[in-house]
C-alpha cells in the first residue's frame, strides 16, 4: 500500500524508453510468453544485462500432514493468558500472537526485555497444552518505541525508508502522519500502521510504526531475533503479515526454524494489492520468489471470496504452488472453501466419514473438511 514511495523502475536493457514488453498467448496448445526490449542502436563496448528468472510451480507437494492436521488460533482478544484455553476450546493446535497484545504491544518487535519472562512463560504452557506458539513477526513497519529506533534513524535512510516526511500521505494515514511523528521526525520517513493499545502496561498508549527499507542490514537483525527466540522462547515459528523481506533473508529464516523447531511453521498472509495504492499487483505473484518457504498462505484480506474459480485456484489458494490456503474468517465462502480446501483460519475444521454421513449442518462461519473411508 505504499507503493507510491517507492515504485519499481524498469531496467535499461528490457524497458528501453518503454519500448519493451511481455506477450502470453496460447498456439497450439502451447503456452508462448514472448519477452522483448524493442528496437535500439549500441555503441561499441556498451554492455546491457538481460536478467530474468524461472520460478517452475509447484515448488512442493503440498503438505498433507500439514494441510488437514494444522488448526489454527488468530485473534481472542488481547490478554494473551487466556488464548491457550481458547485455542483448546476451539480445537486448534497452533496459536499466532498478534502484536498490540498486552505482552506483545509493539509493532513487529517482540523481545522488549520486560515482556520476554512473560512470553516465554506463554510459549511453555502452550506446549504442555501440546500446542505450537507463534509470533506477529515481519520486517516492512518497525515501532518507534524500540530501543535502537533514535539509532536507525540517524542511519540516513538505510533502515527507516527516507520518505515524504510530514508531507506523507497513505491509506492509513490520508490526513497525515501523527502528531508525535510531526514533531520528532519530521522528514525522512513514511508512516506506517498504528494502534491503540488496549491491554496491559501500555493501555491507553498509542504505537507508532514507520516503514522500513527493504535490504537492509536490519535484516540481519531481523534473523538474529528469529534465532534468538527459538532458542531462548523457544518460539514455534513465526506469522508474516506482508513483508520487506527478500528472498534469501526469508530462506536464512527458514533455515532458523527448521534447525532450531524442526516442527516450526512460517506462513504469510497479505493484504489484496489489485487497487490504486498498490500499484495493481497479485499478492501471489508479488510474493512468489517467497513460498517455497512457507507452509501455509491465508491471502484474504479485502478479498471477494465470490469470484470465479480461476480467481480462487490461482490468485487465493496456494494450491498452484504447492502450498494450503486459508480463508480470513467473517468474510469466506464456506461451500467454495470445502472445493479449495481452504478452512476460516479462527473456524475449525469438522472430520466426518462418509459412513456416517446422515446429514450435514454447517456452522456459520466454519470450514470443514471431508475425509472419505471406505
Amino acid at each position: 500500500m505504499y507503493y507510491e514511495f517507492g515504485r519499481l523502475r524498469l531496467p535499461s536493457s528490457w524497458g528501453n524508453h518503454q519500448k519493451g514488453g511481455v506477450t502470453v498467448s496460447d498456439k497450439s496448445g502451447a503456452v508462448v510468453v514472448k519477452a522483448f526490449s524493442g528496437s535500439r542502436e549500441m555503441k561499441q563496448g556498451e554492455q546491457l544485462h538481460y536478467d530474468f528468472e524461472l520460478l517452475i510451480t509447484p515448488f512442493k507437494p503440498i503438505d498433507n500432514s500439514i494441510k488437514y492436521g494444522d488448526r489454527y488460533f488468530h485473534g481472542g482478544g488481547a490478554v494473551t493468558s487466556e488464548k491457550t484455553a481458547k485455542a483448546e476450546k476451539a480445537g486448534a493446535n497452533i496459536m499466532n500472537i498478534h502484536h498490540n497484545e498486552d505482552i506483545y504491544p509493539f509493532i513487529n518487535y517482540p523481545y522488549i526485555d520486560e515482556f520476554v519472562p512473560e512470553l516465554t512463560a506463554l510459549v511453555a504452557n502452550a506446549h504442555q497444552h501440546h500446542k505450537r506458539m507463534k509470533f506477529y513477526y515481519t520486517t516492512r513497519e518497525l515501532t518507534i518505541n524500540l530501543p535502537e529506533f533514535w539509532a536507525l534513524y540517524s542511519l540516513n535512510g538505510e533502515v527507516i525508508y527516507p520518505g515524504l516526511g510530514n508531507d506523507s500521505r497513505t491509506v492509513l494515514n490520508p490526513k497525515g502522519p501523527n502528531k508525535w511523528l510531526m514533531d520528532n521526525l519530521r522528514e525522512r520517513y513514511i508512516p506506517a500502521w498504528y494502534n491503540l493499545i488496549g491491554e496491559g502496561p501500555f493501555k491507553g498508549e498509542i504505537d507508532l510504526s514507520v516503514i522500513t527499507t527493504p535490504d537492509s542490514r536490519w535484516n540481519n537483525f531481523y534473523i538474529s531475533g528469529l534465532d534468538w527466540m527459538t532458542q531462548k522462547i523457544n518460539l514455534d515459528g513465526v506469522y508474516i503479515d506482508d513483508s520487506a523481506l527478500d528472498r534469501i533473508t526469508l530462506r536464512r529464516a527458514r533455515k532458523v526454524i527448521d534447525r532450531r523447531r524442526p516442527d516450526g511453521r512460517m506462513d504469510l498472509h497479505s493484504w489484496n494489492h489489485f487497487n490504486g495504492w498498490a500499484g495493481y499487483a497479485s499478492c501471489l505473484n508479488l510474493y512468489m520468489d517467497l513460498l517455497p518457504y512457507f507452509d501455509l498462505t491465508w491471502i484474504g484480506e479485502a478479498r471477494d471470496y465470490n469470484r470465479m474459480p480461476d480467481h480462487w485456484l490461482i490468485e487465493v489458494s496456494g494450491i498452484p504452488f504447492g502450498l494450503p490456503g486459508q480463508m480470513l474468517e467473517g468474510g469466506g465462502n464456506p461451500w467454495r472453501g470445502m472445493v479449495y480446501d481452504m478452512p476460516e483460519i479462527e473456524g475449525f475444521q469438522k472430520k466426518m466419514t462418509l459412513n456416517s454421513l446422515t446429514k450435514m449442518t454447517i456452522p456459520k462461519g466454519k470450514g470443514f473438511v471431508i475425509v472419505v473411508s471406505k
